[in-house]
């Protein structure tokens, strides 16, 4: 899964500033042009819609492992119990997307 991972995370990275947004924000999905548009893994766009669905406090716990974004805004929560539960959660959800978790 973990390769898996850090491909979704080299993926969310990229930067199309010449649209106005770096990455892959939610304000642009969809846009003609967008890098979104031209990812070259479907595989993950299928992990971000995973990602999405999760609850937001797992989601933060998994963007920051894999420093697709660095701040952790929940202090009264333990990030590594939330990051277990959230990599579990996304397994189930990897599992029912139909994502191939081999490299």
């Amino acid at each position: 899964m973990r390769v898996v991972m850090e491909e979704w995370a080299d993926w969310m990275r990229v930067d199309d500033s010449r649209i106005g947004f770096p990455g892959h924000s939610a304000l642009v999905r969809g846009a003609p042009g967008c890098s979104y548009e031209r990812a070259e893994s479907g595989r993950a766009e299928l992990v971000d819609a995973a990602v999405s669905d999760l609850e937001p406090i797992q989601r933060a716990a998994i963007q920051r492992q894999y420093k697709v974004c660095a701040v952790w805004r929940f202090p009264r929560h333990n990030y590594v119990e939330v990051l277990d539960k959230a990599h579990t959660s996304l397994l189930v959800l990897l599992r029912k997307k139909g994502v191939d978790l081999d490299p």
